[in-house]
């Protein structure tokens, strides 16, 4: 039995007017079909959440790689010059993080204190994911600070006023002493994550160095490489050669351990769940096919009694089966069945 044949005779069968055979294949599909494709949506919306909301925090919050020493009152600044000469570094930033209290008109907010170096902000990567909804981003002078879009919101500061920052040191016998600076909000940001923007309140790192008390903050360095995706291990290994003692480097992935195998977790569910759809869909299409054989029977027997095989007569249901479309070249009857 010819191919053509066979492709014909199955096409007819699937997209024939008659009220049998066809309908369960066509149902089967359409079947298929409404159920594939709210999980395809969700699978491309949740891919494109999951990657937008890494690449910020790989860009503005725990950069590709973080170098930090073992004393974390120390400055870690003195292992920069070592660190943008190894091949693959794009660029390397002092940061101090602390916590403290912002207090608005009337109203105060816990916040996340970042002492960035000005430079980190001028990045194309930060100012990709970064940008100033009011003012300026930038700290160009002492007192300076940008604050998030959230926390503004919340503590009702507005752009050119002056925020009080509160922070805390402890002493030796134990006691704390909240500590209290000045700051003018020159901008307001939005990095489009709601809760990055209600936490960060960024200053200038030689202002961290005077306000952040050492006990309660944690000084690094931030690096960022070429691709952070593809070869990091390779410059990770090379930084590491460079560094003096007592200093070690983490990843961006370790950073974020468990926030990245939530997104993992969640995609994995995904697949597990069009799985699923993909084998009732398969039931649902071999059981249409079965219906269309046994109703097709009388056709069966003339198509053998033309001489037609076992393997032909089977292949035409499997393509009546695996088949959406009918291709042009067998919209009419092919000269070979005529």
């Amino acid at each position: 039995m010819r191919q053509g044949s066979v492709f014909f005779i199955a096409f007819r069968y699937l997209l024939g007017r008659g009220k049998e055979g066809g309908r369960y294949l066509r149902g089967a599909a359409i079947g298929i079909a409404v159920s594939m494709v709210p999980i395809v949506v969700t699978l491309v919306v949740a891919d494109g959440m999951i990657q937008g909301i890494t690449r910020r925090y790989l860009e503005l919050g725990t950069y590709h790689a973080q170098i930090s020493i073992r004393q974390s009152a120390a400055d870690p600044r003195p292992a920069k010059p070592a660190t943008l000469e190894v091949p693959g570094v794009r660029g390397v930033w002092a940061e101090r993080q602390g916590l403290g209290i912002v207090l608005g008109k009337g109203v105060s907010s816990g916040a996340a204190v970042r002492a960035v170096e000005p430079s980190f902000l001028e990045n194309e990567g930060v100012r990709e994911y970064l940008s100033p909804t009011l003012g300026v981003l930038s700290l160009s002078a002492q007192g300076d600070a940008l604050i998030g879009e959230e926390l503004a919101r919340k503590t009702g500061v507005s752009l050119g006023d002056t925020v009080r920052l509160m922070t805390a040191r402890s002493t030796q016998d134990g006691r704390i002493i909240p500590k209290t600076a000045l700051f003018t909000v020159r901008g307001i940001v939005s990095s489009g994550y709601r809760e990055l923007d209600a936490l960060w309140f960024f200053i200038s790192y030689d202002d961290g160095l005077r306000f952040l008390p050492p006990d309660s903050s944690r000084a690094f360095l931030g690096v960022k490489v070429t691709d952070p995706y593809k070869g990091m291990d390779a410059v990770a290994a090379s930084i590491e050669q460079t560094l003096p003692k007592g200093y070690f480097l983490t990843g961006w992935y370790d950073l974020q351990r468990s926030q990245y195998r939530s997104y993992q977790s969640t995609r994995q569910l995904l697949l597990f769940i069009m799985a699923i759809i993909v084998i009732v869909a398969a039931v649902n299409v071999s059981s249409a096919t079965s219906m269309l054989a046994v109703e097709r029977r009388r056709d069966i027997a003339i198509l053998k009694s033309f001489g037609a095989d076992p393997g032909g007569s089977t292949r035409v249901f499997l393509f009546g089966a695996c088949s959406p479309a009918l291709p042009d070249r067998y919209s009419v009857c092919p000269p070979e069945c005529s």
